[in-house]
């Protein structure tokens, strides 16, 4: 079990914001926490001084370690605040081919500024070395590194055939004990 994990299934839930007052729309609630979505340093100051936390995607292990975790933690002024780790994630036998559909599918990610800073700070050539992939041993050993450089939640975007999906839902829901 991975200390503080909760497998939460989603299910369409909306959520807007007013001032310090959250409220749910669809089928669930929302409390009154809030992330903001912020990978370089302005926005990670905003986030730290502001909100709870942030919402990464496209960062690795060395990229929250090095540059998300250290630079939020500062603006938060004393508080811990949330990391929430977005990638997406496959146990797979065939890791080679589905790091290429990524490269294939979001390669565009790299030529955008913020995410190619993010990824240059991740040293992960483009989208598929920022992503989880390998069988359940490899992918739990990355999850780790990923909590350990200071993440404290993960939004997994499964990826792959069914089979995959489901050797990938199999494995985070063993993590989340």
């Amino acid at each position: 079990m991975v200390s503080g994990w909760r497998l939460i299934p989603w299910d369409g839930v909306a959520a807007t914001s007013r001032g310090r007052d959250a409220q749910g729309r669809g089928r669930g609630r929302c409390g009154g926490r809030r992330a903001v979505g912020a990978l370089g340093p302005a926005m990670l100051r905003v986030a730290g001084e502001l909100a709870d936390g942030t919402i990464t995607t496209w960062a690795t292990a060395s990229a929250l370690a090095d540059h998300i975790v250290p630079e939020i933690t500062k603006a938060a002024g004393g508080r811990t605040p949330r990391v929430v780790a977005g990638t997406i994630v496959c146990v797979t036998s065939h890791e080679d081919e589905r790091r290429a559909w990524v490269a294939e599918n979001f390669g565009m990610v790299g030529q955008a500024p913020i995410y190619r800073a993010m990824l240059d700070r991740g040293h992960a050539a483009g989208p598929q070395g920022a992503v989880v992939i390998g069988d359940e041993t490899a992918v739990e050993r990355q999850i780790r590194r990923l909590f350990d450089a200071g993440a404290t939640e993960l939004v997994a975007l499964p990826l792959g055939s069914e089979e995959e999906q489901a050797r990938t839902t199999a494995l985070l829901a063993d993590l989340a004990g």
